[in-house]
């Protein structure tokens, strides 16, 4: 149950979940440090608040409740919050999403760190309603500190771009390798209709433009059909499919059938010229009919 809470991606592989950036939440990489970094800090602080007033044990125990409790009500809250029509949440350890810019998720990246700086407080209150510290100001300093030192926590996201992270699943990936495969299957009609030679391009923007010409492929913005989708959410630029250009204008009878035409440089997705002609079946000159339905794999 608690890796449900902490990584809400093992629950929902049908979809990409958008998980915030907080100081208990980080994406992969060295981001990971920061929730150690944090609760330490807060919980130093809170037991050093404590310390004078209930002593060391106490203190100690009191600190490590509230930020404990503190993390799973908000990984809770954040689960509770998430559904299909609205799949954002918090979790830990996703692919930073580069690709979304202040713009984008801005507004939720706020919205969500502010819930956690007030549920921290709340969490801090309730230490006070337990331990009575001597003092309005010790209630003061136990209440706020911690949401002190929760917000420059958030400063190494919002300074990096990285205001959310998230997991590629399986229907995304599909959305890339579908869209090859109509890249390989428009290349085959384009064969067809030039005595089996490909286009000349230098690079996959002048393939699409020369498949749109002909009318192999609906006209659905360059940017659209020529970079993959799934780069749009982590990468802070689009990735364009690579076109392998040495084959530009090549028979497709004199192209070696284990040579790649298309490429996805983010997974390493391909189209072979095998996948548009069988090698079984690759006649010395083009034949355009008996094709059968372009099929992509991946690289190796």
């Amino acid at each position: 149950m608690v890796l449900v809470f902490l990584f809400p991606a093992i629950s929902r592989a049908e979809g990409l979940v958008f998980l915030v950036s907080t100081p208990v939440s980080p994406p992969a990489g060295l981001f990971l440090f920061i929730p150690f970094a944090f609760l330490l800090a807060s919980g130093a602080a809170v037991f050093l608040l404590l310390r004078r007033q209930i002593g060391s044990d106490a203190a100690a125990l009191a600190s490590c409740l509230a930020h404990v409790c503190f993390v799973l009500l908000f990984f809770l809250w954040g689960r509770l919050n998430t559904s299909h029509l609205a799949p954002v949440s918090i979790g830990i350890g996703g692919s930073p999403l580069y690709g979304l810019t202040w713009h984008d998720f801005g507004t939720l990246f706020v919205e969500w760190n502010l819930w956690g700086l007030v549920l921290l407080a709340v969490c801090s209150f309730v230490v006070c309603l337990v331990t009575r510290p001597r003092g309005l100001r010790s209630w003061l300093m136990i209440t706020m500190t911690p949401a002190a030192i929760y917000a420059p926590f958030v400063l190494p996201y919002a300074f990096s771009g990285v205001y959310a992270h998230g997991f590629v699943e399986s229907h995304i990936v599909h959305a890339c390798h579908l869209r090859l495969e109509q890249g390989a299957s428009a290349l085959r009609l384009y064969a067809e209709d030039h005595h089996g030679r490909l286009p000349y391009a230098e690079d996959y923007v002048g393939i699409v433009e020369a498949c749109i010409r002909n009318e192999y492929v609906r006209d659905g913005g360059i940017d659209i059909l020529a970079f993959c989708p799934v780069s749009r959410y982590f990468a802070k630029t689009p990735i364009m499919y690579v076109w392998h250009d040495e084959w530009g204008g090549y028979n497709l009878g004199e192209i070696p059938g284990d040579a790649v035409l298309l490429e996805c440089p983010r997974d390493g997705y391909v189209v072979r010229v095998s996948d548009i002609v069988p090698p079984a079946k690759k006649p010395a000159m083009y034949d355009p009919y008996g094709l059968p339905p372009a099929k992509c794999g991946k690289e190796g």
